[in-house]
């Protein structure tokens, strides 16, 4: 749900408030490496389960039971190696910090085997509503704890009792959809069948990760804290601004898979050109008004004496469009029949964006490390468009010019009075942006519509 996201940003917005530059950039630094471990201890299942699942949902009940437990186990390697991360660099963040905060990523682990069972079975506002309360704990809670004068320690701590709050709200759901198992054991069939289906899933989720996350964790061992947080905060409130994927990106993969599931091609491309044209009027929109207000929009959010993040969110507010279609494709690309072949693609994509962070992050911090991160977005959604018509026959269109065409007047007119209040330049690009797309057809009242029928499905 958006608020899940927006939460997250709340909580860095209550951080910088209240507690020291470095305190900031001990969260963030615990925050991003239980993000990356986290993703990486599921390794793309939850996305295999939701497969296997809306394919046959008879199946849940076996699938739960046999790899609940090695979920659980996952997390807890992951954490054990954000251990020897911690006690072998040189960051401002403590293994302490990492104790209390990375725990997060075992609990993760669980609730996302739980969420993509409800997933599978179509249920996706309760799963919605279930990361919703692990989410509104972590952040939410630690957004209070902050607020209230206490320790970044506290913040931690409610970043990791989140998911345990997720995991209990999810058993009805599991339940009531008939998928809770049995018993709990680690079947090695399942176990062994699952990791088979996640493989190509875990590619992708790496990459994403890795593109997303390695770079800040890279930029806390060479930079200050004041470095590190500057990027952590152009991430964040970019992130804020990015619930349309958790909107309409599940919905996507369920209906996508079904329709490629039977063949049927032409519902399929029917579907990701909605999916698609929709990612695309949000993202250039938001480019529109990020990228020419980043300094003003971060003095507004964080403080006066964080308006320098604004340099490294104007880069990736400049590519807010790409980020939007790359989850379209992903998505789409976890569909196909054929996902192994996107292995390659995964490993591709790491080495284009390892490469850009290593020229470009030393030399240049944070604003190195967001242009390597746009970059890499641009290119990913060339290569991840070609790849997904070789596997599953559906294309991308290309971009409609009219909504370029909008967009760039929008982004202009807010550069222009980017000197006056803040909500003057807004409104100003966001009422020209949308009278372009009206006026030259480039989104008329079926639209509306058409997302309407992607997101009941």
């Amino acid at each position: 749900m958006a608020a899940s996201r927006s939460l997250a940003f709340l909580l860095i917005v209550v951080a910088t408030r209240n507690i020291e530059t470095e305190g900031v950039a001990r969260y963030s630094v615990v925050l991003a490496a239980a993000t990356m471990c986290g993703i990486l201890a599921d390794a793309g299942t939850s996305t295999a389960i939701t497969r296997l699942v809306s394919r046959a949902p008879d199946r849940a009940p076996a699938v739960l039971g046999g790899t609940l437990l090695a979920s659980g186990l996952a997390g807890l390697v992951m954490y054990g190696l954000g251990f020897a991360y911690f006690a072998g660099t040189n960051t401002i963040t403590t293994p302490g910090d990492w104790a209390v905060g990375g725990l997060q990523v075992v609990g993760a682990a669980v609730l996302s085997s739980l969420t993509a069972a409800l997933a599978g079975h179509g249920e996706l506002v309760r799963r919605a509503w279930v990361q919703f309360t692990a989410q509104a704990v972590s952040f939410g809670g630690g957004a209070v704890v902050l607020a209230a004068g206490g320790t970044v320690r506290w913040a931690l701590a409610a970043l990791a009792a989140g998911p345990v709050f997720g995991i209990v709200a999810s058993i009805p759901g599991i339940f009531a959809v008939g998928a809770w198992p049995a018993r709990l054991t680690i079947d090695r069939g399942e176990v062994r069948d699952l990791v088979h289906h996640s493989l190509p899933f875990a590619a992708l989720a790496g990459m994403a990760v890795i593109v997303s996350r390695a770079d800040l964790l890279l930029l806390a061992v060479l930079s200050d804290a004041a470095e590190t947080t500057r990027y952590e905060l152009a991430v964040r409130a970019i992130d804020s601004t990015s619930f349309v994927t958790l909107a309409l990106a599940t919905p996507a993969v369920f209906l996508l898979s079904r329709r490629l599931a039977v063949g049927d091609v032409e519902a399929a491309q029917r579907a990701f050109d909605v999916l698609t044209h929709t990612m695309f009027v949000l993202g250039v929109g938001l480019s529109a008004l990020v990228a020419p207000l980043a300094t003003q929009l971060s003095r507004v959010a964080y403080g006066s004496a964080y308006g320098s993040s604004g340099r490294p969110l104007a880069v990736l507010g400049s590519v807010a469009w790409a980020t939007l279609l790359v989850a379209a494709l992903g998505g789409l690309l976890t569909s196909s029949e054929s996902p192994r072949k996107v292995v390659p693609l995964g490993v591709l994509m790491l080495v284009i964006n390892g490469v850009l962070v290593a020229a470009l992050l030393p030399p240049f911090e944070a604003v190195g490390a967001a242009v390597a991160t746009a970059i890499t977005q641009v290119l990913a959604v060339g290569i991840y468009a070609r790849v997904a018509l070789q596997l599953t026959g559906v294309r991308m269109r290309p971009p409609a010019l009219r909504v370029v065409a909008s967009g760039l007047v929008a982004a202009a007119a807010a550069w222009v009075t980017r000197d006056l209040p803040l909500f003057l330049p807004m409104a100003l690009a966001l009422g020209l942006y949308a009278s372009g797309l009206l006026a030259t057809g480039a989104v008329d009242r079926h639209d509306v519509g058409r997302v309407r029928q992607l997101l009941a499905r």
